[in-house]
């Protein structure tokens, strides 16, 4: 199924030479096989995780495209500027691939 998954211009190089490969949300957005189109390319969601958002921040920062799990925090805080970073919130890890690429 085709879904829409909306990036900020920041994120645009990280996805697209795949150094950001996950997407936290607070709403599950899709589920496997799903696919997206992100800054002229497709996508194809991997897998879908429901985690609390301090696991993200301490093991998948990478994959976010963050260098560390403070700037994951730092980004997420800014995101969510009513809520800010609760660790102990569930969120749902979104991991894609670009279609056409070796996962």
């Amino acid at each position: 199924m085709e879904i829409s998954i909306p990036f900020q211009e920041r994120w645009r190089d990280a996805i697209l030479d795949g150094s950001k490969s996950a997407t936290t949300r607070t709403k599950r957005c899709g589920s496997a096989g799903d696919t997206f189109g992100a800054f002229r390319a497709e996508f194809e969601l991997v897998s879908v995780e429901k985690l609390p958002l301090q696991e993200v921040s301490e093991t998948l920062y990478r994959e976010e495209g963050c260098g560390s799990p403070q700037e994951f925090r730092k980004t997420w805080a800014k995101l969510h500027p009513r809520r800010g970073f609760v660790s102990h919130q569930s969120v749902y890890v979104h991991r894609f691939r670009r279609k056409g690429r070796a996962p």
